[in-house]
């Protein structure tokens, strides 16, 4: 299996990233075998995971991709790792913190599909359909994220999770980002159509800034609109918004990650992670994240993103 995925993951970069040089790709391939490695030797794959990795369906794949990929960047970031047959991917534990993380990896749907291979409205796009765009992208990420907040109810409801356990649920974007390009040196998250990233419309809904006259009708001043929902293709609403109220109080909080293949050659080129991640924490939950224990840009209703520099990335051998 190791020798066909390290021709796969050496094809992808030299279709992608060519332009990094066959010193970069094949230091770059080399990585993924030895996280591959240490991902099964240290127990926590479950038992899919290899059947998964070398699936011929590229979601099934980028999934498990995702999960070893999501190992190393908690392990460089200092967590111990553990994991139970049944429950969250990986329970996190740092500094006397302890994090459930759950990760899951929307898959694009045919409408962001068709925007993302359209190169010449990519280049130039058309306002309306760029406004579309995003909120189809958006849909993508909140449609998975009621899944996991029903699936969180349920290990509740078994007592697969203590009642202060605090629980992130991790959005994997690769399969929403362009698949022609390569995401080397990319540090942002997908933003919404508010300019903010995808997970923090989908946890506090869109700031739309406008520039409206006063009451005098005198002054033009900058005004914000606050949307609680959406609109899909049907037309029906969406909600959004979700850490607005108590509803999802058991869940800490979202990250936004893009563990694609390309997380490697930023850790060879830049010797830090790279990989638009940001955390939106819950100011309603009934246990809170704290804040700064995973390195990431972070951010929380009415502040702005706070972005913090690339994270040194530990040699692992």
């Amino acid at each position: 299996m190791h020798e066909d995925l390290e021709k796969k993951w050496r094809a992808f970069f030299q279709e992608r990233c060519a332009y990094l040089g066959e010193d970069i790709i094949e230091k770059s391939v080399a990585m993924l075998g030895r996280i591959l490695r240490r991902y099964l030797k240290s127990g926590l794959a479950d038992t899919n995971f290899s059947k998964g990795l070398a699936s011929g369906n590229l979601y099934t794949y980028r999934q498990r991709l995702a999960e070893m990929l999501l190992y190393d960047r908690l392990v460089r970031d200092g967590f111990q790792l553990r994991s139970r047959d049944k429950g969250p991917d990986f329970i996190a534990s740092k500094g006397g913190h302890t994090v459930c993380i759950e990760l899951t990896t929307p898959e694009p749907g045919s409408q962001v599909s068709a925007s993302n291979v359209d190169i010449q409205s990519r280049l130039c796009p058309d306002p309306e359909d760029a406004l579309a765009y995003m909120n189809d992208c958006l849909l993508r990420v909140t449609g998975p994220l009621m899944e996991k907040k029903s699936q969180i109810q349920r290990w509740n409801d078994k007592g697969l999770l203590a009642s202060g356990d605090v629980v992130v649920i991790v959005v994997n974007e690769a399969n929403l980002w362009p698949e022609d390009l390569c995401l080397v040196g990319y540090g942002d998250p997908l933003k919404g159509q508010s300019g903010e990233p995808l997970v923090f419309e989908a946890a506090y809904g869109r700031f739309i800034r406008f520039w409206g006259l006063s009451e005098t009708g005198s002054v033009v001043s900058e005004q914000w609109q606050h949307h609680r929902s959406t609109l899909n293709r049907k037309p029906a609403s969406i909600p959004l918004g979700a850490f607005m109220g108590t509803d999802w109080s058991e869940v800490s909080g979202f990250m936004s990650m893009n563990l694609r293949e390309e997380y490697v050659a930023n850790i060879v080129i830049y010797r830090g992670v790279i990989d638009g991640s940001v955390t939106v924490h819950n100011d309603n939950a009934d246990k809170p994240l704290a804040s700064g224990l995973v390195r990431t840009g972070h951010c929380s209703r009415g502040k702005k993103i706070i972005r913090s520099p690339i994270s040194v990335a530990p040699d692992l051998g």
